[in-house]
């Protein structure tokens, strides 16, 4: 296997330095495409929506690539998935002709709504999709909206989920709030009966919306009546801050809180939205974290470590990292949040400021734990180190928990991590 020279990791920026995804590099020169382009985690979102139609402006290229995931023109509740290919003179002249008519036709059609997906060549010809829904809008029945989705301007496919998340409000309306109900913003509701706060707000009569990818386009529609948005994922987060300055619905965000006293206030905060005392409804839970903090103590504090999990955002976890003593030396970003800039002044005031990449070739790339040595890993670990580092990877399976619950669980799997002898670890490389 090909080896690293140290010098490779020259190019990678430290935390403290990066504003924006444009400052997160590759950290080998094995990127690629495919899955991670934003169009393609769009056009999988818009075909999740029951009601919500779409339209892939792009190249032939993005046509194909588009029935990867959206394999049939029609959903099977009568939505369109179409896509608009610009032929040779729409490249040098722009498309929005052909654009108007292809809208109109899909209107004519009996589509609800119509989500533009705009990709690389449109966006670089710098064709006005705004300027075009916003002169064609009064004319049709279905309401417009689009994102921008252009791989060339990001690393990864996240941007296509979060921007096709926040358009929605676009065509939200205000209705009547009711008092004791809360959305919950980024949670299957087949999870919602699992987690002790949500089973509190049920107990105490708040009517809850679990509200994410497989929702229907009414139910998105609908949000608008919450009292309060409870955000459990940093996809939603956009979406959250859309309808707070929309509708002034207020949100509490609950997928970067690792903390104790950070998730204390969080419930402190729900509680108020919703006019609720909770009582020492979480004790339990949180009489565990705090166990599982202190038999964590002595283990974690001084050990270096990489965050690179793809089901992650590592920044607010490391930050949280670093308050139990340890030393974040890598993470992986697949998408740099503005909100994330609250976490990185946390690590730096611990005094932390580790190097930021985008990983993709996970073999290739076996040289920088060569390089950097952590101690241990969040994220898988190439096999013929799995002997040396202890890690945990698999980390989706945080998902559908948080609050103390999910930190309790994340220690524990550290814990068990640093507590597996190396012939344990040599078992899993059989």
């Amino acid at each position: 296997m090909p080896v690293l020279p140290e010098n490779m990791l020259l190019h990678l920026k430290k935390l403290s330095t990066v504003h924006s995804n444009k400052g997160v590099h590759f950290l080998t020169p094995a990127a690629f495409p495919g899955s991670h382009c934003p169009m393609h985690s769009a056009a999988r979102l818009a075909g999740s929506i029951q009601g919500l139609s779409s339209l892939v402006i792009g190249t032939q290229e993005c046509a194909y690539y588009s029935r990867l995931v959206l394999r049939d023109s029609y959903g099977k509740a009568g939505e369109l998935h179409w896509m608009y290919v610009l032929d040779a003179n729409e490249v040098v002249f722009g498309c929005r002709e052909g654009l108007i008519q292809a809208l109109a036709e899909m209107d004519q059609a009996d589509a609800k709504a119509i989500l533009l997906i705009v990709t690389c060549l449109p966006d670089l010809i710098g064709e006005d999709i705004e300027a075009i829904i916003h002169e064609l809008q009064p004319k049709l029945a279905a309401r417009l909206i689009s994102i921008s989705a252009p791989h060339f301007a990001c690393n990864g496919h996240p941007s296509g989920i979060w921007r096709t998340l926040e358009a929605m409000v676009g065509i939200m309306q205000q209705r009547t709030m009711i008092p004791h109900s809360a959305n919950l913003l980024g949670l299957h509701a087949a999870s919602a009966s699992e987690v002790p706060l949500l089973t509190s707000l049920s107990y105490a009569g708040v009517k809850l919306r679990c509200l994410g990818p497989d929702n229907t386009l009414d139910e998105f529609l609908s949000a608008t009546d919450a009292a309060i948005n409870i955000v459990l994922s940093p996809y939603m987060l956009p979406l959250a801050k859309r309808m707070a300055n929309d509708f002034n619905t207020p949100f509490v965000s609950l997928h970067d809180t690792y903390g104790m006293h950070d998730i204390d206030a969080a419930y402190a905060r729900i509680g108020e939205h919703l006019g609720l005392d909770f009582g020492d409804a979480f004790t339990e839970g949180r009489s565990a974290l705090k166990k599982a903090e202190e038999r964590a103590a002595a283990k974690l504090r001084g050990l270096s470590f990489f965050a690179t999990d793809l089901s992650l955002d590592p920044i607010p976890l490391s930050a949280y990292l670093s308050t139990q003593g340890m030393k974040p030396l890598l993470l992986h970003i697949e998408e740099f949040y503005q909100e994330d800039r609250q976490w990185v002044q946390a690590m730096h005031t611990q005094g932390h400021d580790p190097l930021v990449c985008h990983r993709v070739n996970n073999l290739a790339e076996t040289s920088v734990f060569e390089i950097l040595k952590p101690a241990f890993s969040l994220g898988p670990v190439p096999p013929s180190l799995k002997p040396k580092i202890s890690h945990v990877d698999q980390l989706h399976k945080m998902n559908g928990f948080f609050g103390y619950e999910r930190t309790t669980w994340l220690l524990d799997k550290m814990m068990q991590a640093l507590s597996t002898p190396a012939s344990d670890l040599l078992k899993e490389m059989i």
